[in-house]
């Protein structure tokens, strides 16, 4: 709360894990009021998460290969689910890596991935760049 206070952007790391549901979301925006919410994946299975995302406009940092690593996701499937349920709840999302080198990945990957499956189409993919633009913590 302090660095929000301050001017400062805010990430914080919530609903990654089945142990840190959609319960675990919805307490981090009621309590910490975070710009971005790094995953919050497990926000797709609770509506008053998804809700409350779309009515904060708080971005979530989608970040496929590291949950399907980290076993967050049973598959990459999983994302035609997730991405569905946020896209249709008007949950502002961006695609991230959550780190290149451990995830041997980047983020023409993750994009590249996702639209392979069918979860994202090449023309929501310009979108969805501007948006972590406009989520950055850049000075404009």
């Amino acid at each position: 709360a302090r660095a929000r206070a301050a001017g400062l952007g805010t990430t914080i790391h919530t609903g990654e894990t089945q142990s840190t549901s959609g319960e675990g979301v919805i307490a981090v925006l009621k309590h910490l009021r975070p710009h971005r919410i790094g995953h919050g994946i497990r926000a797709a299975y609770n509506d008053e998460a998804i809700a409350r995302l779309a009515d904060t406009g708080t971005v979530l940092e989608i970040c496929p290969t590291s949950n399907v690593h980290t076993r967050a996701v049973s598959s990459i499937e999983d994302f035609h689910y997730i991405i569905s349920r946020f896209r249709d709840g008007n949950v502002p999302f961006t695609i991230n890596t959550d780190g290149t080198y451990l995830c041997r990945t980047n983020l023409q990957r993750e994009f590249s991935i996702l639209e392979d499956i069918g979860v994202l189409s090449a023309g929501e993919i310009p979108t969805i760049r501007k948006r972590a633009f406009e989520a950055s913590f850049l000075e404009r």
